[in-house]
């Protein structure tokens, strides 16, 4: 692939300049650096956007001791009533009925 960009250089020891002349007819080193270098673009990226998503969740407020249970229970209450899965769409979903639905 034909690039026009800015150039960049780097340093090497003597000895991995050596053994990357060896290999030169092998391994098209550019290519490599090229990709090394995006996919650390790629991986610092997600790197950074994990952390911003935990300083998010970090910064939510807390939950009253007991919410989740709660909450569960009161699902669990209203099963049945107001807020029942309509047996076909349940069956399409699942490929078959709840016994509260049979």
């Amino acid at each position: 692939m034909n690039y026009l960009g800015n150039v960049i250089s780097i340093r090497v020891p003597p000895e991995i300049k050596r053994e990357m002349d060896k290999l030169k007819d092998e391994v098209n080193w550019s290519e490599e650096i090229r990709e090394f270098i995006k996919s650390k673009i790629k991986e610092y990226k997600k790197r950074k956007a994990l952390q911003e998503v935990i300083a998010y969740i970090q910064a939510l407020p807390t939950a009253p001791r007991g919410t989740a249970r709660r909450l569960v229970r009161e699902d669990r209450d209203n099963i049945g009533a107001e807020r029942e899965i309509p047996a076909r769409s349940f069956e399409n979903c699942h490929g078959l009925r709840p016994p509260h639905l049979r």
